[in-house]
């Protein structure tokens, strides 16, 4: 009967064939390799890597200059008495304009009381003068009437992205009244009527 000193020595030494020292050696190679991959799992850099150091940003300014162009409109017009009148506008040599802008001619004001459009005539029988509205149709296609002011002032009558030319529409208010023959919804013959109207000019937004 083997003692237990002697069964510890049997387990230690194993037998002849070396199965016990194999068994310690597997078991600290599998130890060694688990380490191994414990440490590979963070990266390491090495001094001459190509990980940046520095940087460098390239700074530039630019402010486009300002939109320069020429708007062309008769200084005088000669109004039809039987139909409408068109008033061309012009503009040409756009330069620099911003794709989302235009240029817009505007109604400013006319030569009547606050601003109202209408022409003045002289009354050959020593009354008061005659007065002759004048109906506006712009870029939006509504007729208005010159004689109400909030309605007319400010309204657009031409646009332009690029050179060309355009055209609003003017008559007298008594083509809308063929009935009438005399006061200031009829047009008297043998009056000169006249007054003038004032534009707005300017680089506006498109909508």
């Amino acid at each position: 009967m083997v003692g237990n000193n002697e069964s510890a020595k049997l387990f230690l030494d194993g037998d002849d064939t070396g199965e016990g020292e194999n068994m310690m050696k597997k078991t600290i190679l599998a130890a060694v390799a688990a380490a191994v991959m414990s440490i590979s799992a963070f990266p390491v850099y090495a001094e001459d890597s190509d990980t940046p150091t520095s940087g460098e940003t390239q700074i530039t300014m630019y402010e486009a200059k300002d939109p320069t162009y020429n708007v062309t409109i008769p200084s005088a017009i000669q109004l039809s008495t039987t139909e409408n009148t068109q008033v061309p506008v012009t503009v040409s040599g756009i330069e620099n304009l911003p794709t989302d802008k235009k240029i817009s001619v505007t109604f400013a004001k006319g030569s009547g009381v606050y601003g109202r459009l209408y022409l003045e005539g002289t009354n050959p029988s020593g009354g008061s003068n005659y007065l002759m509205t004048l109906m506006l149709k712009g870029t939006d296609g509504a007729v208005k009437c010159g004689a109400l002011e909030n309605q007319i002032i400010g309204t657009e009558l031409a646009s332009f992205t690029a050179d060309g030319s355009s055209s609003f529409e003017l008559y007298p208010c008594a083509l809308d009244y063929p009935g009438e023959q005399s006061g200031n919804l009829a047009i008297h013959k043998g009056v000169t009527y006249s007054g003038s109207m004032t534009y707005g000019i300017a680089v506006t937004n498109i909508q």
